[in-house]
């Protein structure tokens, strides 16, 4: 049970108080008679074992007054208050340890998360209400009405539909003003949702400039998580990987020693799964004899020049992968650069 000097518990809630309880001891003189007493003492210094002695009696007499609130059914004690007093009489010295405090129930956790505050209802009212109105229609965001509310309101099922209208304009005169309004209507989606909507997005359209568009246009803002990468890294689709690869080396919210070992199974997991996929060789051209080329082990093209970064055919690099604006290498030595800043604080 809590027992506080306080009238509020942080993170709790009170639903009712019970009663005022009190709880005390009465103590005769000879109490410390068994500590012997020092030349601090006498010259008003201090006794630890006078100070052991009274703490201890101290909470004696609290987990009374605990004792006490738990029979008449109460879950925590505030303004919790303490009094030592002496008392003389008769010609007999003692010692009363009170401690008084008010008896509370609190509101239980699933109760508070139960409840709705009608602002919040009111706020999801109007949510369903824009989502069955651009359920299948486009998004045009150039109504202040539609831009107002996405600006102001977390609203992640319309991410792609938004940024594939804001793709469609990014030449027209009002490409600022859309570039203005994204930034906030992100700033509405929480870190993993932003993430889970990019890494989507990304995605579906892998192989396009979509992809290239977004995420030049967001990697700035984007939160990540390394539990989700690694997941992601050990359990998706080698395109998600090919995605994902991007992001591993953008920032956290914040850092700990721990992700030390996060960034060395990031390292292993990306050296798994992306092996070189290609063999060199050489073949005479009209104008080079013995010219290197590289063979690409994803679809089999020979016409790849060895310079070129991107299978001619296919359009996968030499590791595989697709839609890597840093490549494998680049995103290994980025997490190192990472790990070693981690290991010297």
């Amino acid at each position: 049970m809590i027992a506080t000097t306080t009238q509020q518990i942080p993170e709790n809630e009170i639903s009712e108080i019970v009663s005022v309880v009190h709880n005390r001891v009465v103590l005769g003189a000879n109490i410390f008679s068994d500590i012997s007493a020092s030349f601090s003492d006498i010259f008003g210094g201090k006794n630890s074992a006078y100070e052991k002695r009274l703490s201890e009696i101290t909470s004696e007499v609290v987990e009374g007054l605990k004792v006490k609130a738990s029979k008449i059914k109460a879950d925590a004690i505030v303004g919790l208050n303490i009094d030592v007093d002496e008392v003389s009489g008769g010609g007999k010295q003692m010692f009363m340890v009170t401690a008084i405090g008010t008896a509370v129930r609190l509101k239980k956790k699933n109760e508070l998360s139960s409840l709705i505050s009608s602002d919040d209802l009111e706020s999801q009212i109007e949510r369903i209400k824009f989502l069955k109105e651009f359920e299948t229609g486009p998004i045009e965001l150039n109504d202040p009405k539609v831009n107002s509310f996405l600006s102001e309101n977390s609203v992640p099922e319309v991410f792609i539909r938004i940024v594939d209208f804001i793709f469609k304009n990014r030449e027209s005169s009002e490409a600022k003003s859309y570039a203005k309004f994204f930034k906030s209507y992100v700033s509405q989606l929480n870190d993993s949702v932003l993430f889970e909507k990019t890494l989507e997005y990304m995605c579906l359209y892998i192989d396009d400039n979509k992809s290239t568009f977004l995420f030049g246009f967001i990697k700035n803002r984007i939160i990540i998580d390394y539990d989700r990468i690694i997941s992601i890294l050990e359990n998706s689709t080698f395109d998600e990987k090919c995605v994902v690869l991007n992001f591993v080396s953008l920032r956290k919210k914040y850092y700990s020693k721990e992700d030390v070992n996060s960034i060395n199974r990031i390292i292993e997991l990306i050296e798994t799964n992306f092996i070189p996929k290609y063999e060199e060789f050489k073949k005479d051209s009209l104008l080079q004899k013995g010219k290197s080329y590289w063979r690409c082990l994803s679809c089999g093209s020979e016409s790849n020049q060895i310079e070129s970064e991107y299978c001619k055919d296919c359009r996968r690099d030499k590791f595989g992968t697709t839609f890597t604006i840093e490549n494998k290498n680049i995103v290994l030595s980025k997490l190192e650069v990472i790990k070693s800043a981690l290991n010297s604080l």
